[in-house]
């Protein structure tokens, strides 16, 4: 498994995924590929942040602020599902919107501009709406992850148990896919033998030890060998 800066836990091999961020090295380190999988996980919670600081900007009413929440959200994470990524900034966006997420600060951010803006009952209307989506997604999810757990060679009990984990592969390998066409790379995501040797991928383990020793401690340590 491998796991984000934010520690977004993913469960594609080690030595698959360093394989893969080796064609990318060094134009691009691991780090920045797996904060760009990270981004790409949180694109549709992004998308609902920012919906609701707009809609309580704009001061809608509770029922314009439940069916704009759910329509760009929904349509945001639909995208992400389908590979499309069309809209400026669609990615990065989202990337930068991860770094925060995990202490609160956008929780807060929320319930104070929503209350500011458009009241109680505005707020609510957000958080029910997004919610809802939130539901949906994960259901959506963990069919997917569950699928991709058993193609993987997971027991169908246990890749059902993982199916988030195993849902967040298809991120790390649209980052891997975004930064390929960027930089010219293969963009088959199936690796060779010789690509698996940890000789092959190595240097890429070592530059993101170096340089962020508090992400890969996050790594499990038995797959370090």
């Amino acid at each position: 498994m491998i796991v984000t800066p934010r520690g977004l836990v993913i469960y594609l091999p080690r030595d698959y995924s360093f394989a893969l961020m080796a064609r990318l090295y060094p134009k691009v380190d691991a780090f920045a590929v797996l904060e760009r999988a990270q981004g790409i996980c949180k694109t549709h919670g992004a998308a609902g942040f920012i919906t609701g600081l707009i809609c309580f900007s704009l001061g809608l009413s509770p029922m314009q602020i439940g069916v704009w929440t759910v329509s760009v959200t929904l349509a945001f994470y639909l995208m992400k599902l389908f590979g499309i990524f069309l809209i400026p900034g669609q990615v990065t966006i989202p990337t930068i919107y991860s770094r925060f997420t995990g202490f609160g600060l956008i929780s807060i951010i929320i319930i104070v501009v929503g209350m500011w803006r458009v009241g109680l009952v505005g707020l609510l209307a957000f958080i029910v709406a997004r919610l809802a989506v939130e539901a949906l997604t994960i259901l959506i999810d963990n069919k997917m992850g569950s699928g991709i757990g058993i193609k993987m060679g997971e027991k169908p009990l246990l890749a059902k148990a993982g199916a988030m984990y195993f849902a967040r592969a298809t991120d790390f390998k649209n980052a891997y896919k975004l930064y390929a066409i960027k930089f010219g790379v293969p963009l088959n995501k199936e690796v060779s033998k010789e690509e698996l040797r940890k000789e092959n991928w190595a240097h890429v383990w070592d530059d993101l030890v170096k340089k962020w020793p508090q992400v890969t401690q996050r790594f499990p340590k038995e797959e370090e060998n």
